[in-house]
């Protein structure tokens, strides 16, 4: 079952935060002045509602104005759907932690871990960001206050006009600092593993008969046919469903929020008997509560990727408001950034990895040569990508 037809029911518990600090602020004078005229359908002047803040005339808001959501749960969230694909493409790669045993374990590798769909894997990892990011209370605060503010439908139009709106607002800096340095952890895994899986291809896999043989049939049919099934992509795994559902996603982003950049959440996942995921297929995880850090935050964003990590604080926004219960197109907007020009998006960054991988494996003459094209293109430049735009 393909990402898109996934539908998990999830329960999302609203917190109540303290409402001490102040937001992007805009003056009610000019807010008054954005309302549209009937008559033309164009608003009256000041067309942009999102101004600069300024110290001299904050927004004061009464605690009782804040807005704390609806009383009943949401039955899904679309984050927690979309993130699965993140979530399959860590648990492969956790499969593959280990030597490599026969040709067909080689091919079996080289056909899970090589047809990853790009888009999906992008529109997953700013899910499972924003997940993250959803977890900061002084980010929560502020976007609590900005909907009291504003009101929920201007507020939301407000973000999908400009998706770097909410770092503006006071506490993303946190919110991005739970989100990335994480995906500094996760980074810094599929580099270790993927550069174990390439070296493989040297002395440790020609030392044995079978990894020393020619490759089996037409290797440019082959790689066509990874080219067509990475269309659909990979399907979640049903632990993944799991990992991320109605009882479990706050427990894996908080746990993930906990190890912070030095340890991947995707290492401390456990099989029920208790033993590590490297050799046997990825268990639905339990956590030991061990080997927890806490991590430090990273000096402020670069700029440049401002275009990515608007969209993370804007899709935890929108968490945190219960709007990802549904999709909607402005959530759907915040969940991709294919159409962002200049070949900087992750999307790109991700499908040129994986056109470096389907050039390397069609090159490939001999068995041991190809578990450097898994190993360096499948798994390490994915890796390379996320560090990419976790800094």
């Amino acid at each position: 079952m393909s990402l898109r037809n996934l539908l998990v029911a999830v329960s999302i518990s609203t917190s109540f935060f303290a409402t001490s600090h102040t937001f992007a602020d805009v003056d009610p004078a000019d807010k008054q002045a954005q309302q549209v005229d009937p008559k033309t359908d164009k608003a009256a002047e000041n067309p942009d509602p999102i101004l600069p803040i300024t110290e001299e005339t904050p927004v004061i808001l009464d605690d009782t104005s804040v807005y704390e959501g609806p009383i009943t749960n949401p039955i899904r969230d679309i984050l927690a759907d979309t993130a699965g694909s993140y979530g399959t493409f860590q648990a492969d790669v956790s499969n593959y932690n280990r030597i490599f045993k026969s040709q067909d374990d080689i091919l079996k590798a080289s056909t899970e871990l090589g047809t990853h769909n790009a888009e999906e894997l992008a529109s997953g990892w700013l899910a499972y960001s924003a997940l993250l990011a959803s977890q900061s209370s002084q980010f929560a605060d502020e976007v609590r206050k900005a909907d009291a503010y504003f009101g929920r439908d201007e507020f939301i139009q407000i973000m999908n006009r400009d998706v770097t709106y909410t770092m503006r607002l006071d506490g993303s800096d946190d919110a991005l600092n739970k989100a990335l340095n994480v995906s500094k952890a996760d980074s810094k895994r599929l580099t270790r593993i993927g550069k174990s899986l390439a070296i493989q291809s040297g002395n440790t896999l020609q030392a044995f008969g079978w990894a020393k043989a020619r490759l089996r049939g037409n290797r440019t049919t082959y790689v066509r046919d990874l080219e067509k099934a990475a269309i659909d992509g990979r399907p979640v795994f049903e632990d993944i469903q799991t990992l991320f559902d109605i009882g479990s996603v706050n427990n894996a982003i908080q746990k993930a929020d906990t190890l912070g950049s030095d340890t991947s959440l995707w290492d401390n996942l456990l099989s029920t008997d208790g033993t590590t995921t490297t050799d046997t297929e990825f268990k639905l995880p339990t956590f030991d509560g061990s080997g927890f850090t806490t991590f430090s935050p990273f000096a402020r964003r670069k700029k440049k990727y401002d275009f990515l990590n608007g969209r993370i604080t804007t899709l935890a926004a929108m968490r945190i408001l219960n709007e990802t219960d549904e999709v909607s197109p402005e959530l759907t907007r915040a969940l991709t950034d294919k159409d962002v020009p200049g070949g900087l998006s992750m999307t790109s960054c991700l499908k040129m990895s994986q056109l470096q991988y389907f050039a390397c494996v069609e090159g490939n003459q001999f068995v041991y040569e190809r578990a450097f094209c898994i190993g360096e293109h499948a798994v390490t430049d994915v890796g390379r990508c996320i560090d990419k735009f976790s800094n």
